[in-house]
């Protein structure tokens, strides 16, 4: 009967030795598991504040890109309002023109049947007159021709101009929606990271505490185990060292 507790006792004390093997070290494999969980979280809040990062640094080009289609806009505006003010003016200066040389001409013409009907001795002033005329007319027809080129000139020009503001406004409508969708696409990612770090400082605070928890777990149990383990020792030496006596 005592050998047989003896036995029992054996027994036990290799569970217990067993159950201390297997508890021994295992705050540091829960620890370098909690460790990897945390390094994966914090991965992935870090690729989103990248994330977060690339799309500011999108929203600002953008902002740019639009700032300047604005400013090319208001640069064409005005200078379709210029040529506008311009066109009326030139229009005018070549209708005044027109007058002058009719009136003009209609002296000369005036003065050509003078000159027909003249003495000889009137002649050679008639003469100056009408060449003095003529030479006026002549002034005034290349300037008419070569106003007539600039208001050629500045309708192409506005119509060329009015056709790069047509162009700019779509780049600019087309921008402006690239900026509403990288807009609300960064709003998102920024409630997403933040959701994250309140995520990733509730999962270390854990991860820390049962880290904390598991570390006391081992020694309390490791400590426990062993109280058993030498109470067995001795209840086995005492079963020792009765059968020595009894023999």
């Amino acid at each position: 009967m005592i050998s047989v507790t003896r036995e029992a006792l054996l027994t036990v004390k290799n569970a217990l030795n067993d159950f201390k093997t297997d508890i021994s070290g295992i705050s540091g494999r829960s620890a370098n598991k909690a460790d990897t969980i945390i390094n994966e979280c914090r991965l992935k809040l870090s690729q989103t504040q990248n994330q977060v990062t690339q799309s500011q640094m999108k929203v600002r080009e953008l902002e740019k890109e639009v700032q300047i289609l604005e400013q090319k806009i208001n640069q064409i505006i005005s200078e379709i309002e210029q040529i506008e003010h311009t066109i009326p003016q030139m229009r005018q200066r070549v209708r005044k023109l027109m007058m002058q040389i009719q009136s003009m001409q209609s002296q000369v013409s005036s003065l050509r049947a003078q000159l027909a009907e003249a003495k000889d001795s009137e002649k050679a002033q008639i003469q100056v007159q009408i060449d003095e005329l003529e030479r006026e007319i002549s002034q005034c027809q290349v300037e008419k021709s070569d106003i007539e080129i600039k208001i050629q000139n500045s309708e192409q020009k506005k119509q060329q101009m009015q056709q790069e503001f047509v162009s700019a406004k779509s780049h600019k409508t087309q921008k402006e929606t690239e900026l509403s969708v990288e807009k609300n696409k960064l709003n998102q990612l920024q409630n997403k990271f933040e959701r994250l770090k309140n995520a990733f400082r509730k999962v270390e605070s854990e991860m820390q505490a049962y880290v904390r928890a598991v570390n006391k777990f081992e020694t309390s149990t490791s400590s426990v185990a062993q109280n058993k383990v030498t109470a067995v020792d001795k209840c086995i030496s005492s079963i020792d060292e009765y059968l020595s006596t009894s023999i």
